[in-house]
């Protein structure tokens, strides 16, 4: 039993006004915490912005990738919940090709997905 499942929209939340045009596509159904936890609004962080912790991470991602590590792959890994947040993230990344490969590895992972979910990250893998 996954819990309480909501659709895993992408990108993570970015702005109010983005969160009403919700023109975000979905990729399956994921445990609804994970998801929130990931995905969705914060605190205000010192910048002002409110975005999810996955993309202000992918910024940071994209922009060191730009830079200093042009050409690398990138690897996400988790165990347990981690193993969850990873396969959650790697999906993040590797969605919208901002990175030549993305790898996940997790560890004693609890499902996070339902099979539309894991059909999206099968064919992720298909194309990394």
């Amino acid at each position: 039993n996954l819990g309480v499942m909501t659709d895993f929209k992408l990108p993570g939340y970015t702005s109010e006004e983005a969160e009403l045009r919700d023109s975000r596509n979905s990729y399956g159904r994921v445990h609804e915490g994970f998801y929130n936890y990931l995905f969705g609004k914060t605190a205000k962080g010192a910048n002002g912005s409110y975005k999810s912790k996955s993309e202000e991470i992918m910024g940071l991602l994209v922009d060191l990738f730009d830079k200093e590590c042009k050409g690398y792959s990138l690897f996400v890994t988790g165990h347990s919940l981690g193993g969850s947040m990873s396969t959650m993230f790697a999906a993040r990344a590797a969605t919208f090709g901002q990175f030549g490969k993305v790898t996940n590895v997790s560890f004693a992972s609890p499902y996070c997905g339902d099979q539309g979910f894991r059909d999206h990250f099968y064919e992720l893998e298909q194309k990394n």
